[in-house]
């Protein structure tokens, strides 16, 4: 997934720095936006020494953000995203953690139809996982709970539903929680430009 998203971001920005005349599109006017979302996030735990049960669960995560289009292509975009609960069952426990990131970022937007955009993002994130109430014996835990700061591509679909409203659908990467813990969020929502 990682990959796939760093590819497409890749691509997405290349096409965006090419001299060419995109059709006219309320999604490419430039100034200041806010947008609000909510979703799921999702935490993929590396190898702590312990026989994982299952795969981890998706819980309830919401975002907050704002920024500004520079141009029609080009912008800059920060942010916060509450992860929600992110839990691991374990043969002998399970952890359960809280996360929250705070994100600040390029942006890189191609109208490709009448009222609709793709947009790359490439961030740094920093993102915390805190203790919720794990189980077991918690000493292997601590490598999928702290603090960490990364570098992480997303990407998000756009569709204007007016001159200043879109519906947005993004999924982004966001970097470790812990040294083990690799986490992400995917969420719908709206964008409103100023």
């Amino acid at each position: 997934m990682k990959h796939t998203v760093a590819t497409f971001a890749a691509a997405l920005v290349a096409y965006a720095a090419t001299p060419c005349v995109h059709a006219a599109n309320p999604l490419e006017r430039d100034g200041f936006f806010a947008g609000i979302s909510v979703g799921a996030s999702s935490g993929a735990a590396g190898p702590i020494g312990r026989i994982e049960q299952d795969y981890p669960e998706s819980h309830t995560a919401g975002r907050l953000r704002g920024g500004y289009w520079f141009s029609p292509n080009w912008g800059i975009e920060a942010g916060y995203t509450r992860l929600g609960r992110i839990e691991q069952r374990y043969t002998d426990g399970t952890f359960r953690g809280q996360g929250e990131a705070l994100h600040v970022g390029g942006l890189a937007r191609l109208a490709f139809a009448d009222r609709w955009a793709l947009v790359g993002k490439l961030a740094l994130v920093s993102t915390r996982v805190k203790d919720d109430g794990s189980t077991g014996v918690s000493t292997s835990y601590d490598r999928l709970k702290g603090r960490s700061t990364s570098l992480a591509p997303g990407v998000a679909l756009e569709y204007a539903l007016s001159e200043r409203v879109a519906l947005t659908l993004e999924a982004d990467s966001m970097g470790r929680g812990g040294k083990k813990l690799d986490l992400g969020y995917a969420g719908l929502g709206l964008r409103y430009a100023f």
